[in-house]
C-alpha cells in the first residue's frame, strides 16, 4: 500500500471513496491468498505423488479436512493482513499523495 501511495491518491482526487480503497486492498489481497493456496495445494498434490512414486510402500493420504483448514488460514491470514494497510490507504490525503 505504501508503494501505491500516488496511485490510491490519484483514485481519491477523482472520486474513489474510503470504502472503495478499502475494497480494492482487500480484494487484492484476497486474490493473492488465493493464488497462494491454489499453489500450495497444487504443490502438496506433486509432492505427494513424487513421494508416493520414489517410495511405493508409503502412503501419502491428503484428507479434505486439512485442504479445508489450509483455505481457512489463507484467507483468514491475507484479509488480516490487510486490514490495517486497507485502512491507512483509505485515509490518504489526496493532496499529499
Amino acid at each position: 500500500v505504501v508503494e501505491r501511495t500516488v496511485e490510491i491518491g490519484i483514485l481519491r482526487s477523482l472520486g474513489a471513496t474510503r470504502r472503495q480503497v478499502i475494497g480494492e486492498v482487500w480484494t487484492e489481497s484476497l486474490l493473492i491468498s488465493g493464488t497462494g493456496l491454489a499453489v500450495g495445494v497444487g504443490w502438496s498434490f506433486g509432492v505427494a505423488a513424487g513421494i508416493q512414486a520414489f517410495y511405493p510402500l508409503l502412503t501419502v493420504d491428503i484428507r479434505p479436512e486439512w485442504l479445508a483448514l489450509a483455505a481457512l488460514v489463507a484467507v483468514t491470514g491475507g484479509t488480516v493482513a490487510s486490514v490495517l494497510p486497507a485502512w491507512l490507504a483509505a485515509r490518504v490525503d489526496p493532496a499529499l499523495a
